[in-house]
């Protein structure tokens, strides 16, 4: 991408074609950047949709983390969103900064539908893989006020869980409520509030140091608060009375240690 006047930019493809105009939204990450923090803690999935030939999943319930045992270096789940009594998305995600393959990803996700689901039948309608940095460092540059950045690169993700869709739709509710009025910002990154950059480090602390006692924090932060509340949390969206009401019933000796110990991940 690149300026050709004061209110156009040019897209060059790789295959050669080009196009204008006087906005242009991207997001597509500056490896360069991120290749700069090669030990940051990444997110690496690989999911598969499936149909069973018998009925296994319970169409209102989703499971949100199935823990494997967790080892050294990494944190590793399962989770399951259903769409009826035999049809899912089954998704493998491990926390980890070391490079794992796809392939031996997919034998887990095949070990888990064959043992744990107790289903050998079943048919795979999608996949879906990637890696999504977990990390409160921005990689992104703002080349000039006419390319807005969305999703990760504009601030979106969650770093503490990778999540990245809820925050997406509100920055992009607020980009289109500027357009219309037209009073576009020159860089309308998404603006988190400082506090949640903070919490977000404690737990990528434990994460990359102690990922063995992550499991725990996350079963204790559902246990002990309201689903609603916890995710209302996650997405960002409590005061900091709330946050201290539900964050005051969690056991505390983990914090601590990651607090004493805390860095920017």
């Amino acid at each position: 991408m690149e300026e050709i006047e004061q209110n156009s930019v040019i897209v060059r493809t790789s295959l050669g074609n080009v196009y204008s105009g006087k906005k242009v939204f991207n997001s597509i990450p500056d490896n360069s950047l991120i290749n700069l923090k090669s030990n940051i803690l990444r997110q690496v999935f690989v999911g598969w949709k499936i149909k069973t030939k018998n009925s296994c999943f319970e169409p209102d319930t989703a499971v949100m983390m199935d823990f494997v045992n967790p080892e050294e270096d990494k944190t590793d789940f399962f989770y399951i969103l259903p769409f009826s009594e035999n049809e899912a998305l089954v998704e493998y995600t491990a926390f980890t900064t070391q490079p794992i393959e796809f392939d031996s990803m997919e034998c887990e996700i095949s070990h888990f539908i064959q043992e744990k689901l107790g289903q050998d039948i079943y048919e795979i309608t999608f996949r879906e893989q990637g890696s999504i940095p977990m990390t409160t460092f921005q990689f992104a540059s703002q080349q000039n006020k006419n390319i807005i950045n969305l999703g990760s690169i504009a601030g979106c993700g969650k770093p503490s869980t990778g999540y990245t869709f809820h925050t997406i739709q509100k920055h992009c509710q607020t980009i289109v409520n500027d357009l219309e009025s037209k009073l576009m910002k020159d860089n309308p990154s998404w603006q988190r509030n400082f506090r949640f950059g903070f919490y977000d480090n404690i737990i990528l602390n434990i994460a990359k140091k102690w990922p063995k006692a992550l499991p725990k924090v996350f079963f204790n932060l559902f246990e002990k608060n309201s689903g609603d509340d916890v995710l209302r949390f996650l997405n960002e969206e409590t005061s900091l009375k709330e946050e201290i009401k539900l964050l005051s019933r969690l056991k505390f000796p983990i914090f601590i240690k990651s607090l004493i110990h805390y860095e920017q991940h």
